[in-house]
């Protein structure tokens, strides 16, 4: 009987074993696919970042105020001199 036993627990042991390289195979294969494509996105140009309509609306205003602002400059200076 405890010949038996021992026999069905290293079939168990076995079984486990098999599941688990099983697991690693997978795991290993997910982290080459995922190499691949960082490598194959660090090739291709960057994508646009998301930005928030208001924050772009804002920084749109802000860029109109510095350049009326720069153009405001420079006809003050030209009618200074």
């Amino acid at each position: 009987m405890d010949k038996q036993k021992i026999k069905d627990q290293l079939q168990e042991i076995k079984t486990e074993l098999a599941y688990m390289r099983g697991m690693l195979t997978n795991i290993c294969s997910q982290l080459q696919e995922s190499k691949d494509f960082n490598a194959e996105s660090s090739k291709s140009p960057a994508k646009e970042l998301y930005e928030h309509p208001w924050y772009k609306y804002k920084r749109e205003q802000i860029l109109a105020e510095e350049e009326s602002l720069k153009i405001l400059s420079d006809h003050l200076k030209t009618n200074i001199i």
